[in-house]
C-alpha cells in the first residue's frame, strides 16, 4: 500500500501507522494522512491540518474518527530563567480542521548556559502521551502516574505504581558525552569547548520513573522502564537498546496485564492479550512474536 511521493496514496517519508477497525492509515513527515481499505485501495487522503493556535505544531496520534491529537510548545513566561520546565499544549483537531484545546501540561526541561539559547536537558523527565482508540493516555515521567482521557479531555482512568527514582548513573553521563563529542568531532576548537560546557550542564540529576509509552491494539497500552541508551533526545522515532528491553502491558481499564522482554535492538510494534510483536533493526529486518509473561 502506498509508494514514495507527495500525491494521494503516497508518502514523503513514512512516519507512523494507525488502524481503526478494518482500515489502516499512515502519516508522513509532512503531516499528511493516507487511509487505506483492507484490499489496499485508497479511501481518502487528508492534508496536514492548519492550526489556528500558533504553538500547535506536532502530531501525537490519531483517534478512531481520524481526528488528530496535536501538541505545541508556547513560549515560557520566564524567558531569562537558567533552568525551567516548558509547557505543552494538547489539542484535538477534527477532520474538518476544527481545533479543541484539551490541556496544558508540564513538558521537557531546558537549561540556559553561558547566555546562549535554552537547551533541552538530556535524560530529564518529560510528558509522554499516546492515543488508544478514542482515548489518549499520558503522564509526566517524574512519577509513574498515567491517566487516560476521552478525546474531549475528560479523565477516565488513572494507573499508579511505586517506581522509585534514582540518581542518573555515571555510565549514562559518559554515554551521552562520548556519543555527542564523537558525532561533532569535526567542529572547530571553540565550538568543541562550548559543547563540553553544554554537556556538563544539560544533564538530568535523576532518572525518569518510566522510559516510554506505546499504544498497541486491543485498547491496551505499554510502557518501558527508563533506559538511558534509548532515551536520548533526537533519537530515532522508535529507539532501541543495546540490551534486552522489559515492557509492561496495561489493559483498557489501566490494569497491569503482563510483561514482555524484547531482545536487544528490537523495537516494539504491537502488543495484545497473548503476545507482542517486535521488529529487528539490525542488518536484516524481521518480525518476532513473543508470549507475554503473566504476573
Amino acid at each position: 500500500m502506498g509508494r514514495r511521493g507527495r500525491g494521494p496514496g503516497e508518502f514523503d517519508g513514512l512516519r507512523d501507522l494507525a488502524h481503526v477497525a478494518d482500515t489502516i492509515a499512515g502519516s508522513d513527515r509532512s503531516g499528511r494522512l493516507q487511509v487505506f481499505a483492507p484490499d489496499g485501495g485508497l479511501l481518502r487522503s487528508v492534508a496536514r491540518p492548519t492550526f489556528r493556535t500558533p504553538s500547535l505544531a506536532f502530531q501525537l496520534g490519531w483517534f478512531s474518527d481520524w481526528s488528530l491529537l496535536a501538541a505545541g510548545f508556547p513560549p515560557p513566561r520566564d524567558t531569562m530563567a537558567s533552568r525551567l520546565v516548558a509547557p505543552m499544549v494538547l489539542a484535538r483537531i477534527d477532520p474538518t480542521g476544527r481545533e479543541q484545546v484539551l490541556d496544558t501540561v508540564p513538558s521537557y526541561e531546558v537549561v540556559r548556559t553561558g547566555g546562549g539559547p535554552p537547551l533541552p536537558v538530556q535524560f530529564a523527565a518529560t510528558y509522554r502521551v499516546v492515543t488508544v482508540g478514542n482515548r489518549y493516555c499520558g503522564g509526566h515521567q517524574r512519577a509513574f502516574v498515567i491517566t487516560c482521557f476521552d478525546r474531549d479531555g475528560r479523565a477516565l482512568v488513572r494507573t499508579e505504581r511505586a517506581v522509585p527514582s534514582a540518581p542518573l548513573p555515571d555510565e549514562a553521563r559518559e554515554y551521552f558525552r562520548t556519543t555527542t563529542l564523537r558525532a561533532n568531532a569535526s567542529l572547530p576548537a571553540p565550538a568543541q569547548a562550548q559543547l563540553r560546557e553544554m554537556i556538563r550542564h544539560a544533564l538530568a540529576d535523576r532518572t525518569a520513573a518510566f522510559g516510554a509509552l506505546r499504544a498497541p491494539r486491543l485498547g491496551s497500552s505499554g510502557w518501558r522502564p527508563f533506559d538511558y541508551r534509548a532515551s536520548m533526545i533526537n533519537q530515532v522515532l522508535v529507539p532501541t537498546s543495546d540490551g534486552p528491553q522489559r515492557w509492561a502491558v496495561l489493559g483498557e481499564g489501566g490494569r497491569w496485564i503482563a510483561e514482555v522482554t524484547l531482545p536487544a535492538r528490537f523495537a516494539l510494534l504491537d502488543a495484545g492479550r497473548t503476545g507482542a510483536e517486535c521488529s529487528d533493526v539490525d542488518d536484516v529486518e524481521r518480525v518476532v512474536v513473543l508470549r507475554l509473561q503473566r504476573p
